[in-house]
């Protein structure tokens, strides 16, 4: 079976999720590390075929990284739907039937001030642009991580369950 590309330019898009009512694709991306603690943003993005989302030439809304300094590559990169705060690490994310997105926030490795450590909420009714708290608390005032959420399904009756790869547990969220 011959193999083809489906979409280019994308940097560590490890978890991905079709939309289950528009069958679309939807990713996170980490951005790469070593540009300072607010560069590049992370990504929610669709993944759509044929398109060129720009790494390693640019990031974000299509801002040229100085390593490469390619311009003309970043013209027409796919610019994300949301971009999250550099280095929040965005992992696992799934679908609500409200059509909202909840994203795992892993957190910062190498930030001179930790972020992420939580899980947040993207909603459709903004187009994935509005982010909303959902469940917090895995990051500790003196910046000690208790946790660090990785992976998030959405069972059938509602159950909401979020894997910890730093506390070794998954969590059930259910009403």
């Amino acid at each position: 079976q011959e193999l083809t590309t489906y979409a280019s330019g994308l940097r560590n898009a490890v978890f991905f999720r079709w939309h289950p009512t528009s069958g679309l694709m939807y990713a996170t991306e980490m951005g790469r590390d070593f540009l300072g603690d607010d560069l590049p943003p992370d990504e929610f993005n669709l993944i759509t075929e044929g398109r060129d989302y720009g790494f390693p030439f640019c990031y974000g809304e299509n801002v040229v990284d100085p390593e490469f300094n390619r311009a003309e590559r970043c013209r027409d990169a796919e610019p994300p739907l949301f971009s999250f705060q550099a280095h929040e690490a965005p992992l696992g994310l799934d679908f609500l039937p409200s059509g909202d997105v909840l994203v795992a926030l892993h957190g910062s490795w190498n930030r001179s001030e930790p972020i992420g450590y939580e899980v947040i909420r993207l909603t459709a009714s903004s187009g994935y642009r509005e982010r909303l708290p959902m469940l917090s608390g895995f990051l500790q005032a003196d910046e000690t991580a208790l946790g660090r959420p990785a992976d998030i399904l959405t069972a059938k009756d509602g159950s909401i369950f979020i894997s910890d790869d730093k506390a070794d547990a998954i969590y059930r969220l259910h009403q």
